[in-house]
């Protein structure tokens, strides 16, 4: 039996110039639909990436922040109950000077303006040896205070004197970048 011969040339053989092109325009046509959907789908998919990240940047942010509080707190908690603890003492050696003058001003009997007794003389002694340290004590800490009080000026002066030159710099650099400028536009 001998084989039937095909009808039309392949594909689209049966069809006109026009269908042709009919055919191709909306192939382009679909093509373009995709391509503006995946555009929207990636646009949005993004969009929804981008949303999420700054969520979980917020998220981590407040985390971070948390962290960094609870580590200041432990810090500050340490530093004011060393502070409690130097002041404790502090006034625990006052009241005790002041307890002494009691002492000794309740040792002074009434008819007596001065205090001429050995025990009162050794009271007001303690006493004033007590006083003495405190002084020594406050002397000690003002000096102390003086010298941290001119290492911080000096270092605010170096970083002014630092920040000064670069400004003063800027300048400079600013000032010769318009001179040339200016020069470069008079001659042209």
């Amino acid at each position: 039996m001998p084989k039937k011969a095909k009808k039309g040339g392949g594909k689209g053989g049966g069809k006109t110039e026009e269908e042709k092109l009919l055919y191709l325009q909306q192939r382009a046509q679909a093509e373009e639909e995709m391509a503006k959907q995946k555009e929207e789908i990636l646009t949005q998919f993004l969009k929804d990436k981008l949303q999420r990240e700054e969520r979980n940047t917020a998220v981590n942010l407040m985390k971070l922040n948390e962290g960094w509080r609870s580590i200041l707190r432990q810090t500050r908690t340490t530093e004011l109950r060393e502070d409690i603890t130097v002041l404790s003492q502090t006034f625990e050696r006052r009241l005790d000077a002041l307890d002494s003058i009691i002492k000794v001003n309740d040792q002074i009997p009434p008819s007596q303006s001065s205090c001429r007794t050995s025990t009162c003389l050794t009271s007001c002694l303690s006493v004033l040896q007590n006083l003495e340290g405190d002084l020594q004590e406050a002397e000690r800490q003002s000096a102390q205070v003086r010298r941290i009080h001119l290492q911080h000026l000096e270092r605010l002066r170096a970083q002014r004197d630092k920040r000064l030159m670069f400004v003063q710099q800027q300048w400079e650099n600013g000032l010769q970048h318009l001179s040339s400028m200016f020069s470069s536009e008079r001659s042209v």
